[in-house]
């Protein structure tokens, strides 16, 4: 068995063996990679018997906002195993080769979403609790004055990524977006309905959901920061324009809504150097204040 690096002529091999293992399909990693401004295949860990991949784990370079500022993360995914290859570490080998991967790049914050706690605790990964909330479409404000909404076109997108920096980057544990490349390869191709508040000729607002069940999911959203009022009206006019009769987001950002909290996020933390005066999750988690707040565009 073959624990290595991924070459860039098994890129489609590797693509098929997490399609294969997740319901999502292989066009899924294939966008994932493709369309990652940061991706690194020297960062895809693969276990190879006979010239067949069976086994994965990815690194993703990634930024979280913490104390005003972008911290080098690394991110986990893509861990996969074939069923019959499943029990004999493979996964755990991988892991610990990302590990130096990651110690030798000074990720020194690492991040994974998933829920074998026992499994990534040996890696050093511990849950933390962001919010998530339900808020009543009824419950939305309606548009004010002079507001209008309409669907998001490409040349909104640099007011988008004002928005996001200057509201996103009040919440801890957000995904620093920071450059062009990223938004335009990476969000612009997770966003599938994605919507902008205009009032007095300027954008104040956006917002990307995804249906679920009778509701919509928040995927993605931002506003001027203390005008969250927009941002309802926003999300009233989409859900009513939807028939969802509830929205779902990052309690935080719904903080000002009447908010039936729902559950938390899958989100495990590792830290392997002390950070802004934390040296364990447990103290990095305290520093947040319960505000951790990160939308689905940017998961891995």
């Amino acid at each position: 068995m073959a624990m290595r690096t991924l070459k860039t002529h098994e890129l489609d091999a590797w693509y098929a063996l997490c399609g294969t293992v997740f319901p999502v399909g292989s066009a899924y990693f294939r966008r994932h990679f493709e369309m990652d401004p940061w991706a690194d295949i020297d960062g895809i860990f693969v276990a190879e018997e006979d010239g067949r991949l069976v086994s994965s784990v990815r690194v993703f370079t990634r930024r979280l906002m913490l104390g005003g500022r972008p911290v080098l993360t690394g991110g986990i995914g893509e861990v996969c195993t074939l069923p019959e290859y499943r029990g004999r570490g493979l996964s755990d080998r991988l892991l610990k080769m990302a590990d130096d991967y990651m110690d030798a790049h000074g990720m020194y914050l690492r991040a994974l979403y998933g829920v074998l706690t026992s499994h990534y605790g040996r890696h050093g990964f511990t849950p933390v609790h962001p919010h998530y909330g339900r808020v009543r479409a009824q419950s939305l404000p309606a548009l004010g004055r002079g507001q209008s909404v309409r669907a998001f076109e490409r040349a909104d997108l640099p007011a988008a990524q004002g928005l996001y920096d200057l509201y996103m980057g009040q919440f801890p544990l957000a995904f620093w977006r920071g450059e062009s490349a990223y938004w335009e390869r990476w969000v612009l191709s997770e966003w599938h309905d994605a919507w902008v508040l205009e009032e007095g000729g300027r954008i104040c607002a956006y917002v990307e959901v995804k249906a679920q069940q009778d509701g919509l999911l928040v995927r993605d959203a931002a506003c001027v920061p203390g005008e969250e009022g927009a941002l309802y009206a926003l999300l009233g006019e989409v859900a009513r324009a939807r028939g969802a009769a509830f929205v779902e987001g990052p309690a935080p950002v719904l903080a000002g809504l009447p908010c039936e909290r729902v559950e938390d996020g899958h989100l495990m933390l590792a830290l392997t150097a002390p950070l802004e005066g934390a040296a364990t999750v447990a103290e990095l988690e305290a520093l947040t204040g319960g505000r951790i707040a990160q939308w689905e565009v940017d998961g891995f």
